[in-house]
């Protein structure tokens, strides 16, 4: 390591920074420190209510163990989902974030419009639930949740719920859904493999859509609108199974029509007859009206006035159709919707997106931490690549450990690059400390900080760059990581290695093709059960043992699996996220999750929350939805076990 000054300098510079409770040989603990800068009341308003949502709504929230999600809506257990996520057979099991598990069977579901009821089973004590809301009063621009079980379920849990932050794009976009279209709601609120049938909530915590689908651009989430699902409720819980709503909705609009028109009309369906009970009545048609529009476009016949009202439904989802009426020759319109009167809620307040409040709070509260931010670049693997970095002291600089390699140079404003040394490591947070000679930039600060879930904070993308706003997404965690040996079996249950991954560690070790896998760590491993069960047990960084069988001889190799590092790719829309996801993207021993959308290259930098305090250092762009970040806390620890290490160098002749 080179050493232009005296390391110990470098120390005493450092230890300034950590606070008397991160000391050495000071418990960790949570420091409350003063604000920053003071909160816009706006901001301080939208915070506390999305705080308030996930603390009322989350314990509403199942996981469906055949795949998907689901919301409780009352508390007899009425779970509301998306018919995509309802198994054929009828049954599941859902999962609460108690750890409590019931049966589940399905009611009814509208395939086309994706939407299903599933009830609870063996519930005696009311559960947990979520209101209903409603979508028709929904404005573009307005601030919505989502929360959701994304990914595949942990075993005999439901996992980490997590939260995304978003507004409408579109209040009702039409997409088109086998063949046909369908009225959606389009959000910012990302969404990924596993969320379908959360979820979609406004900020009085109602439900106002389930999570349905999504695009590759992330702002192209689809979301049912709820209406939809009020204007079906009878059919739903009534246990009709697999339906259409447009059949049922038109049966319960109470129309009965012929093809006899006045001989002043020559195209038109002329309404013979009314349900005392349907919605016609209702919305004021009378019989003898002739139905010559619907929604601006012209109706020849019964048989067509049929046909648009069940594409109009499917649009429409619960939004009120305006028909044109010829009535004795007077031209009325009327507006006929598909919610029944004692279904309807009031309009509430549409609240508009606070996002320029948040973006003009957000450019002064990070305006600190952006000064502590640099670039490091480095060839990893051959090919140069870029990470932030954030000045922790005179001349140190944390950053992630994997994006990072040979020869590290950190460049400041003015393009300015500095060769960089690594002192310090940390593989179960992938962090890393260079030694940076001649680097002059203010320190960051890290303060521990108690978040609760729903939280506002930015992430700060460059010394230059504007920060992006999200949501503390989750609380800390442990990211579990995949760990490869590299080695790929024959077809069936075959415990012998057909071939090697090149560059794994099997590979490595000696393990050849032909080598029957007979024991890890002494276990004996008679077939892929087994052996997937104990590599769920092996914790990041550590060794094991493989026998294997060759020629009538045992043989025993040593190796230490690796991440699996990869950019995603593939078909789902998931798998084709902009930017890409970090190559060691799980793995970490505690973590945060936030909906920051962040590049590769932008992790490194600090996370910010609205007193502008450094709460956390960016680790990885983990998914399509959401970033991890790991603690200050941990940070700070990471930088004061090196400091012995950092004196060592410093004091050494």
């Amino acid at each position: 390591m080179r050493t232009g000054r005296s390391m110990t300098t470098l120390v005493l510079a450092l230890s300034v920074l950590l606070p008397a409770s991160l000391s050495a040989g000071a418990p960790h603990a949570v420091v409350d420190a003063a604000p920053v800068v003071s909160i816009d009341p706006e901001v301080e308003t939208l915070e506390r209510r999305m705080i308030r949502v996930v603390a009322e709504s989350s314990d509403a929230l199942v996981r469906l163990r055949t795949g998907g999600c689901g919301v409780i809506i009352s508390p007899e257990g009425l779970v509301l989902t998306a018919a995509h996520c309802v198994p054929r057979r009828g049954r599941t099991t859902v999962l609460l974030e108690d750890g409590r598990s019931f049966t589940a069977t399905s009611l009814g579901k509208e395939d086309l419009q994706d939407f299903a009821m599933l009830r609870i089973e063996g519930c005696e004590d009311p559960l947990p639930y979520v209101p209903m809301g409603r979508s028709a009063t929904l404005q573009e621009g307005q601030v919505v949740l989502n929360l959701a079980y994304p990914g595949p379920p942990p075993a005999g849990h439901a996992g980490v719920p997590i939260l995304r932050l978003g507004r409408i794009v579109d209040p009702l976009v039409a997409s088109r859904e086998n063949g046909q279209w369908v009225g959606m709601i389009r959000t910012t609120a990302a969404m990924e493999p596993g969320d379908s049938g959360g979820p979609l909530l406004d900020l009085d915590g109602r439900v106002i859509g389930i999570n349905s689908r999504i695009e590759v651009a992330l702002d192209r989430n689809y979301h049912v609108p709820v209406d939809a699902v009020l204007a079906n409720w009878k059919t739903l819980i009534d246990g009709a199974g697999a339906f259409s709503a447009a059949n049922t909705s038109i049966e319960r609009i109470g129309l009965t029509l012929d093809d006899e028109l006045p001989d002043r009309l020559n195209r038109g369906a002329h309404i013979a007859e009314l349900d005392p009970d349907g919605l016609a009545e209702e919305a004021g048609l009378l019989p003898g009206d002739v139905v010559t529009g619907i929604n601006g476009r012209s109706i020849r016949s019964p048989e067509d006035l049929e046909s648009r009202l069940r594409r109009s439904i499917n649009r429409h989802q619960g939004h009120p159709m305006r028909l044109r009426i010829d009535r004795a020759g007077e031209h009325v319109e009327v507006d006929l919707s598909m919610i029944e009167r004692g279904d309807r809620a009031s309009d509430a307040e549409a609240f508009a997106s606070a996002k320029g409040a948040v973006e003009t709070h957000f450019a002064d509260a990070t305006r600190n931490a952006a000064a502590s931010v640099v670039r490091v670049r480095s060839s990893v693997d051959g090919v140069s690549k870029g990470v932030l970095g954030l000045v922790v002291g005179e001349g140190l600089v944390v950053s992630k450990g994997t994006r990072v390699g040979a020869s590290p140079r950190v460049v400041i404003e003015g393009g300015l690059s500095i060769d960089a040394e690594v002192a310090a490591e940390d593989m179960a947070h992938d962090l890393v400390l260079l030694v940076v000679d001649g680097l002059d930039a203010p320190p960051a600060e890290f303060e521990p900080g108690d978040l609760e879930v729903g939280s506002l904070l930015a992430s700060v993308r460059g010394p230059n760059d504007e920060p992006v706003s999200g949501v503390l997404a989750t609380d800390e965690f442990k990211s579990r990581a995949r760990l490869l040996i590299g080695i790929q079996f024959r077809n069936g249950t075959s415990m012998t290695v057909e071939d090697l991954m090149d560059g794994f560690p099997a590979q490595a070790a000696g393990i050849e093709a032909g080598d029957r896998i007979v024991a890890m760590d002494g276990r004996p491993t008679p077939d892929r059960d087994s052996l997937r069960r104990f590599m769920r047990t092996v914790e990041i960084g550590q060794t094991i043992r493989i026998n294997t069988e060759r020629d009538g001889l045992e043989l025993s190799f040593s190796l230490t699996p690796q991440f699996e590092q990869r950019e995603r790719s593939g078909g789902h829309a998931a798998d084709r996220v902009p930017g890409g996801v970090s190559a060691r993207a799980t793995g970490f021993e505690r973590v945060f999750g936030h909906d920051c959308i962040l590049r590769p290259e932008e992790v490194g930098g600090p996370v910010v929350d609205t007193h502008g305090r450094v709460i956390g250092l960016n680790i990885a762009r983990s998914t399509r939805t959401h970033a991890l970040a790991v603690p200050a806390e941990v940070v700070l620890g990471f930088i004061r076990d090196a400091l012995p290490t950092l004196e060592q160098v410093g004091t050494a002749p």
